[in-house]
């Protein structure tokens, strides 16, 4: 059998890391600065996790006590945002938060590495997490009635869901596996993901741990094992060092093939160049460590590297902070790394622990984090706690230091490397290799730090979360950004936008910010960030449904002006290369420049004849279309408003654009000949209502067009037109003439009926490439889109002489599913009667127009272009964003709920809640009763109280704890009527070493050097208002030992 350790193992690139670790590190940079500041994020333990002035002892072996009472802790363990991920909250509620944390991890990891979960949904991507406490299904199988028990708990509190929640939440379709082999877990599964990138089983994968605390059990388990620090600190390789501190992290990093990272533009923090894992096997005990199999495994992983163990220039250690691990790793990472290790060649060897503790199964995540950190920054953060180096340690045999200040990366031949070591309690050992990064180019001086590319003009940076009310916690995080901090300098402006916009996934909550410069895009953010409306800061929220995507809304006669589409034609070479095709076509079968007549200046414009307006507009409207898609902008449906049928058909695919030209040219024209016949219109009447106006001037007036539920514009002879305004102006009926010499879709357009059908009759169209609703046409507007074979010279007969039904095609449209509607034409004159009728049929939708007479028409159209992905639509953001590299910028802002499902009377004994210290917590029974641990140790008061030197609980305390239960039960005094002394209640055990403890007056009593205790039960007869305080019995020979009766009752209420 072939040796496959043979064959250096495959470049791993680790792009992307999500954390959240002590001290508020909820990101790695904030770890990165924790650790670079030398901070110690070791705390006493919240009040949310579990009291520890009921819990913690000074002496570890006291029954049911945890010693240190301090741990490091993350910040919103219970929080989570369910509605983010497809979770309802009631499933939350029962869902370990752990999985919870680790799906926000797993989102950050991957946008950190300018990945988009939804563009891996479906794919290979594998996922390997490693667990080790189960707190949370602790506390939910703690009932023992099991009535707490739910629908969502199995699949809430099982290990095998850490990995498992994420495949199914992502769509991942890889390998997903949930291991445990303790504190090295996490590096395992770094290993196992490696793996299976090397195999090409997967093409990307996510591996970290986890580790919560919320109950105290594990704590007190490993309290009597030994392990902890009864002080609470972690003092890893020091002399005093006397166990771990328990902490919480949660950890995940980002993993692909270095070739595939680099052929795809990845960030790379950092390459994984080999990794292992062998065990301990047989030693004096289960938990002590194996140094042969530390150095062998550390020189079986360099040699499969094809490097030595003496090549590496740092060592992040296990470094528990345990006086018999500590020296053991110490010796055993002298041997490995002196092999091969030129004389005086520096090595450093450091522990995160010191700064957080240990977090167990995401002890080895915590390590490759802050090693792939240490990589990528050049520098070894210090190493604290560190005052007396072990005395079981010699430094003069080590070849490496132990640094306990911040150092740069040390001098070296060769790519910097570094390895990490993670040691599992039970004997499994991992340990991984880094190498710095390949180097990535850097920005050269031609790149834009404050604006925006001349090229551009204008551009849009995308902020996005699933929660609108979340959008400004995202703009505030990018306005740090563009402002720097102590704690880094600004960032690119390029970089930020590339990376918003390409490397990030869009989601549905959207804000876009229009800017030319970065001070523009800074004051935009301000007066957001103040609440105030800005004209660069869009709004909105992607459509739902299948049919996102625009309808393009060609305009007809009316929006044309001498300078459209100047700005467009000098700046964009795209518009303006459509605009000279279409030059070249009218050329050619006109004779006449358009491209000319365009440039004209206003005193010397001719845009106001038809010949010219026609074409003009028709240009303009097909530059539009190609610059809308050059921006990546396609139409889902188009329609065209009388002339602007023309440039419809061309965009649908019905038309070449020389037919197209050919039609607008004979088209214009032909109706240039009428220019004096007959004027328009504008009436604010429905076409109903409009009829019986209309009917007695049948033979000189026409419904020229329906745009809306109440606006019609009539067309016809201009003295019927003044007589029908006059009667109208009577009853106050809005009716306005338009601005025109020639009475378009009226009875006068017969005139050149015959002629036009000569000059289209060779028309030949084609299919409509895209569904193409008419406007023109008895019934074109409720026959349901062309097919476009039909659109011939007959068509166009129809087009000229039949009323626009504009409003019958947009009612269609809205019927469809369509309510994104875009004007293609120089200026906006459709949206108000789209809004009309989406309005009469109660439909949401939105109009936008492509530029606006009188405004920076750049400006316009990207404003129109960031409204338009606000919406939904897709957009070419390379066009926008042409250059960058991706950056670190803010997490996502999640939502902060708390989600929690607890029984009662577990969290009553986690959270020490208690009615009295003497009384103790309430029972859940039928009668009244309490239950109290009484401890010298935290009520030292009780240890005056001595008899014979062993301690007495007092007659008072009895009294005490009669009145307490009443004040609990109804709010008043006691009044006592009767009390007996049965047995006196000793708290067994001394208050210091020297002491001799007491026998014991009952089996619930217990011993130990650093205080008395006892467990007394509290009892009440509601009947007869007895009440009674007893020993419970323990095992199965003990009894209940009653110490004090008596009778007590409520007089008045306490004030």
């Amino acid at each position: 059998m072939s040796d496959s350790r043979n064959v250096a193992p495959e470049k791993i690139a680790i792009i992307g890391i999500g954390c959240r670790l002590p001290g508020g590190a909820c990101d790695h940079r904030a770890f990165w600065r924790n650790l670079m500041d030398g901070k110690d994020c070791i705390t006493p333990t919240p009040a949310d996790r579990y009291d520890t002035a009921t819990l913690a002892s000074r002496d570890r072996t006291k029954p049911g006590r945890l010693v240190g009472g301090r741990g490091g802790y993350i910040d919103g363990f219970d929080e989570f945002d369910p509605a983010f991920f497809g979770i309802s909250p009631r499933e939350a509620a029962h869902m370990d938060p752990q999985q919870r944390k680790l799906l926000e991890v797993a989102w950050e990891a991957l946008e950190d590495g300018g990945q988009k979960p939804a563009e891996l949904a479906g794919s290979d991507v594998g996922v390997f997490v490693g667990a080790f406490t189960l707190d949370y299904k602790i506390l939910q199988f703690a009932d023992l009635g099991f009535e707490s028990l739910a629908a969502h708990t199995a699949t809430g509190t099982m290990m095998t869901m850490v990995s498992n929640r994420l495949s199914h939440c992502f769509d991942f379709r890889g390998p997903s596996v949930s291991l445990d082999t303790a504190c090295s877990s996490s590096l395992v599964a770094v290993h196992l993901a490696c793996q299976s990138l090397s195999r090409r089983e997967t093409g990307l994968a996510l591996a970290g741990g986890t580790l919560l605390h919320m109950a105290p059990q594990y704590t007190i388990a490993e309290t009597k094992g030994g392990f902890l620090s009864p002080e609470g600190r972690s003092r890893t390789f020091d002399a005093s060092a006397d166990g771990y501190v328990r902490s919480e992290g949660v950890g995940v990093v980002a993993l692909k093939r270095l070739d595939d990272a680099l052929r795809d533009g990845d960030p790379v923090h950092a390459v994984i160049i080999g990794s292992g894992v062998n065990q301990d096997g047989r030693t004096n005990g289960i938990t002590v460590p194996n140094p042969d199999a530390q150095v062998a495994l550390i020189q079986r992983v360099c040699a499969e590297a094809g490097i030595t163990p003496g090549s590496l220039q740092y060592v992040e250690a296990h470094g528990t902070s345990t006086p018999v691990g500590d020296p053991i790793e110490a010796t055993a990472l002298g041997r490995a790394l002196s092999t091969g290790r030129e004389a005086g060649a520096p090595c450093y060897v450091g522990s995160v622990k010191t700064n957080i503790g240990h977090t167990e199964a995401a002890a080895g995540i915590a390590g490759l984090i802050k090693t792939a950190l240490c990589l990528e920054h050049r520098m070894i953060p210090p190493h604290i706690n560190l005052d007396r180096l072990n005395p079981a340690i010699d430094p003069d045999a080590l070849p490496y230091e132990i640094p306990t200040r911040a150092v740069d990366w040390p001098e070296h031949d060769g790519p910097a490397r570094a390895g990490v070591n993670a040691f599992g309690f039970g004997g499994t050992n991992a340990h991984v290799l880094l190498e710095a990064a390949p180097a990535r180019e850097e920005a050269t001086e031609g790149d834009e730090w404050d604006t925006v590319p001349a090229a551009l003009g204008h551009s849009v940076l995308p902020l996005t979360t699933r929660d609108p009310d979340l959008l400004p916690e995202a703009a505030a995080g990018i306005r740090r950004e563009l402002a720097g901090t102590a704690q880094g300098p600004a960032a690119s402006l390029t970089d930020i936008g590339y990376t918003l916009a390409r490397r990030r996934q869009h989601l549905e909550s959207r804000l876009s910010v229009v800017y030319d410069s970065r001070a523009a895009l800074e004051e935009a953010l301000d007066t957001y960030l103040r609440g105030e409306a800005h004209p660069r800061v869009l709004l909105g929220r992607r459509r739902e449904g299948r049919r996102r995507g625009p309808v393009w809304v060609f305009t007809g006669m009316g929006p044309q002006w001498w300078g459209m589409g100047r700005q467009l034609f000098e700046t964009e070479p795209v518009y303006r290369a459509a605009v000279e095709r279409c030059d070249r076509e009218i050329r050619e079968l006109a004779g006449w420049s358009l491209v000319e007549e365009l440039s004209a200046g206003e005193a010397d414009s001719r845009m106001g004849e038809t010949w010219l307006a026609q074409p003009a507009n028709f240009a303009v409207q097909i530059g539009l279309a190609a610059l809308w898609r050059s921006r990546g902008v396609r139409p889902e449906a188009i329609v065209g408003h009388s002339t602007g049928e023309v440039a419809a058909f061309h965009e649908a695919g019905v038309y070449t654009l020389q037919q197209a030209a050919l039609v607008v040219l004979h088209r214009s024209r032909l109706q240039q000949k009428l220019v004096g016949t007959g004027t328009m219109l504008a009436v604010g009447l429905p076409a109903q209502e409009a009829e019986p106006w209309v009917r007695p001037y049948a033979d000189r007036v026409s419904v020229a067009a329906v745009n809306s539920p109440s606006a019609i514009t009539l067309a016809g002879d201009e003295e019927a037109l003044a007589e029908l305004a006059a009667r109208l102006g009577e009853r106050e009926i809005f009716a306005k003439f338009l601005s025109v010499r020639v009475p378009y879709h009226s009875h006068r357009m017969d005139l050149i009926k015959d002629e036009l059908l000569s000059s289209l009759s060779r028309l030949r169209p084609r299919a409509a490439q895209v569904p193409l609703y008419l406007t023109g046409g008895q019934e074109a507007a409720t026959r349901g889109p062309a097919k476009g074979p039909e659109l011939d010279a007959a068509y166009w007969w129809s087009n000229v002489r039949d009323t626009v039904h504009f409003r019958a095609a947009v009612d269609q449209l809205a019927d469809d599913g369509h309510g994104l509607f875009l004007e293609i034409g120089p200026h906006p004159v459709l949206g108000h009667s789209i809004a009309e009728c989406l309005a009469a049929k109660d439909a949401e939708g939105q109009s936008l127009p492509s530029i606006r007479r009188g405004e920076d028409e750049r400006e316009r159209f990207t404003l129109s272009l960031a409204a338009l992905h606000n919406a939904g639509v897709d957009i070419a953001w390379e066009t926008l964003h042409p250059k960058g590299r991706p950056v670190a910028l803010p997490r996502y802002p999640w939502r902060r709920d708390r989600h929690w499902a607890e029984p009662k009377p577990v969290e009553q004994i986690r959270l020490g809640r208690r009615d009295h210290p003497l009384l103790g917590r309430r029972l859940a029974t039928a009668q009244p009763s309490w239950e109290a641990r009484l401890d010298t140790e935290q009520l030292p008061y009780l240890d005056d109280h001595r008899i014979q030197g062993s301690v007495v609980f007092p007659a008072a305390g009895y009294v005490e704890m009669a009145a307490q239960a009443v004040r609990a039960m109804t709010g008043g005094e006691a009044v006592f009527a009767d009390i007996e002394l049965r047995k006196a209640l000793f708290l067994t055990g001394g208050t210091g070493a020297e002491d001799t403890p007491a026998r014991p007056s009952g089996p619930s009593g217990s011993s130990g050097p650093s205080g008395s205790t006892a467990t007394v039960q509290f009892s009440f007869s509601p009947e007869d208002a007895a009440f009674t305080v007893a020993t419970p019995p323990t095992g199965d020979a003990g009894e209940r030992v009653v110490h004090a009766r008596g009778v007590v009752r409520s007089g008045q209420p306490v004030a």
